[in-house]
């Protein structure tokens, strides 16, 4: 079992990350990382979408945790790349224009980075690449564990609609939802909305969507 001593509070991305790595965690009554440099890595794990702050929320609560951390985005350069916690960083093409590339660069890396004395190595895909390294899990499994869910559980809750309707099935409370998909349902609805309301795109994250 591996173990290291971590801060109280952390983010649910490095508790996902460290579970599925076989890291168990010790709670200090100071709530400080007693990590040194010195120590022996814990493992590694190529950390995904590396521009952006979710990337590096994990990166930080991995590295503290003694992980070493490879970093990886189509930008050429990104956030976590700086981060004192990464060895190294690469670029992959862009998954949305270049599936093929993207696929053939990242197994190449996951090969690559692969510890030689078979510690714990995991790939942690962030954002929408969750959900393409889940439908071709089947080329990174071999050489590494996945954290992310079964693509079956991820279908149940993206895109965002899917969600809604999982927790209308469940009978889970969540808040009045509706669905439109053009300006004319949207003014068909209006007269039943309390405001104000929140708006969100189904499809991805606020930094794109309407």
């Amino acid at each position: 079992c591996r173990t290291v001593c971590s801060e109280t509070s952390h983010t649910p991305a490095g508790r996902r990350l460290a579970d599925m790595a076989g890291i168990t965690e010790v709670k200090l009554d100071t709530g400080e990382s007693v990590m040194s440099e010195d120590s022996d890595p814990l493992g590694r794990a190529i950390v995904t979408f590396g521009r952006s702050y979710q990337a590096l929320a994990a990166v930080q609560s991995l590295g503290r945790r003694g992980v070493e951390i490879i970093v990886c985005d189509e930008a050429p350069i990104m956030t976590c790349q700086f981060s004192k916690y990464t060895i190294d960083h690469f670029v992959h093409p862009p998954a949305k224009s270049d599936l093929s590339g993207y696929l053939d660069v990242m197994e190449e890396n996951v090969r690559r980075w692969k510890p030689d004395d078979g510690s714990s190595y995991v790939l942690m895909p962030i954002h929408e690449e969750t959900r393409i390294v889940a439908e071709h899990e089947s080329r990174f499994s071999p050489h590494c564990k996945i954290a992310a869910p079964p693509l079956r559980m991820i279908d149940q809750v993206d895109p965002k609609h899917k969600l809604t309707a999982t927790a209308t099935r469940l009978g889970l409370p969540i808040p009045k939802t509706f669905q439109v998909g053009s300006f004319e349902q949207l003014e068909s609805i209006i007269p039943v909305l309390s405001f104000p309301v929140f708006l969100k795109g189904m499809a991805t994250s606020s930094r794109t969507s309407c």
